[in-house]
């Protein structure tokens, strides 16, 4: 019996959390809906058009479509700020389209996209 107590002992110390790991700040997003609290999600693709994410928390704040919100962005030790829209949901993944965005922040993030091979290589993948 008391290998049988100890064996259950070491299975709840094996168990653990999963959490989404978060590998820099360039694939960190922050989405902010008026005066709502703002939320962390991990970027996962980027366009011209959108981009599409993964929250790092469940939230019902995000669940109509075509909800308008910025998307705080990070590139080159600097912030910018991107009007977007939902686009489609499918429970933490979230695909958000760009709203018109002016032509400086346009640049930032044609700029982002080319630094994106080397988000592949560090994930080991390689660039096409």
């Amino acid at each position: 019996m008391t290998m049988v107590a100890e064996s259950k002992g070491q299975q709840k110390q094996r168990r653990s959390q999963r959490t989404i790991p978060f590998v820099s700040g360039e694939e960190m997003v922050l989405i902010s809906i008026g005066c709502q609290r703002s939320i962390i999600a991990k970027m996962l693709d980027l366009s011209e058009d959108g981009t599409l994410v993964y929250l790092s928390e469940e939230s019902d704040i995000l669940d109509a479509r075509d909800t308008q919100c910025t998307l705080t962005l990070y590139h080159r030790e600097q912030l910018f700020d991107v009007k977007s829209k939902i686009a489609r949901r499918s429970r933490r993944l979230i695909a958000f389209e760009f709203i018109n965005p002016p032509s400086t922040v346009a640049n930032r993030i044609r700029a982002k996209i080319v630094q994106m091979p080397d988000w592949m290589r560090v994930k080991g993948q390689k660039p096409q």
